[in-house]
């Protein structure tokens, strides 16, 4: 696709004026300073050229006969394709009335004939050069709304995403622990594949909750998770974690120790499952980091007002610093 071509000239600039001379001067100005010039003598011929080709800045008479410099001002504001064009008026009226008239009904600028070549340029050469930035901040803004756009489409697919791997991963992973289970209930197994067995339905289940974790995560970032407070006996949840990280204790080589302190009481209210979740993950820790052939203890205990502690020990250098 060919480009269009680059104007040759410093900016468009309309011309509105009823007096000959001020329109001879003016085109004469302002196409030696490198401007390219369209004069028109009336307000309705100015609407006309502007909707035909907008200009970049209007230098516009204020007293011209049907249609006053005023009315095309606001003429052309209430045009949503031309009310960012800016105007400057120009006039022999020097009151303070007619200026602030000119600015209120939409001008940017305002200069009194006689005319001066410096002021009239200088003057334009400032407007546009603001018009040029504004039309900049108009492209970068619209450019930050069409990013915005793709990444709300992209969202939406991945959250579909989300959502369809979450559907399409629990069948497979009941049907691991219904087999485990068959498994340990059917076949005369000694005791390490009856642990075996046990390990695998464990596993599928946690395997199930990291599933959920995905959702989890996925409204935490809509902002709509929430936890779920409820009472529950912390000494299961405990057992629970033990159970289901033996496995990967056993092949790290290492005793994975719960240890809860005499006169702790049996019930906390909090949410279970993140509790859980932060249990595993600071435990699979120390189980894959801590020296092999060590103990790694989980240990319970509780304060005068029945506030749960709950601490991991290991023989491990730490977790740094700046990863905590």
């Amino acid at each position: 696709m060919a480009q269009p071509a680059r104007p040759t000239h410093l900016g468009d600039v309309l011309l509105v004026d009823d007096t000959p001379e001020n329109i001879g001067f003016l085109s004469a100005l302002l196409k030696g300073r490198g401007y390219r010039a369209r004069a028109v003598p009336s307000g309705a011929l100015a609407l006309s050229a502007a909707a035909a080709e907008a200009p970049d800045l209007v230098l516009l008479d204020i007293t011209m006969p049907g249609m006053d410099g005023f009315e095309v001002c606001q003429r052309f504001k209430a045009d949503p394709a031309l009310r960012e064009i800016p105007i400057i008026f120009l006039s022999a009226l020097s009151d303070t009335h007619d200026k602030v008239r000119a600015f209120s009904v939409g001008g940017v600028d305002y200069v009194t004939k006689p005319f001066k070549a410096e002021e009239i340029t200088a003057r334009v050469e400032t407007h546009l050069a603001l018009r040029r930035l504004q039309q900049q901040q108009q492209a970068t803004n619209q450019e930050l709304v069409r990013s915005y756009q793709a990444l709300e489409r992209l969202e939406q697919v991945r959250q579909s995403l989300v959502q369809m791997i979450v559907h399409d991963l629990k069948n497979p992973l009941a049907t691991i622990q219904i087999c485990a289970e068959l498994l340990r209930q059917g076949n005369p197994l000694d005791d390490d594949q009856v642990v075996a067995a046990e390990d695998i339905g464990s596993m599928a289940q946690v395997m199930g909750r990291m599933v959920m974790d995905v959702l989890d995560v996925a409204r935490a970032e809509e902002a709509a998770l929430a936890p779920r407070l409820a009472a529950f006996d912390p000494r299961d949840l405990l057992e629970e974690v033990r159970r289901e990280l033996r496995g990967l204790a056993r092949s790290a080589r290492k005793a994975l120790v719960v240890a809860v302190a005499p006169g702790t009481p049996a019930s906390v209210v909090g949410d279970r499952e993140l509790l859980r979740r932060l249990l595993e993950n600071v435990l699979d820790n120390s189980l894959k980091y801590a020296p092999r052939a060590t103990e790694v203890r989980l240990e319970a205990s509780a304060d005068e007002a029945g506030t749960w502690r709950l601490t991991v020990r290991d023989q491990g250098k730490g977790i740094p610093a700046e990863h905590r």
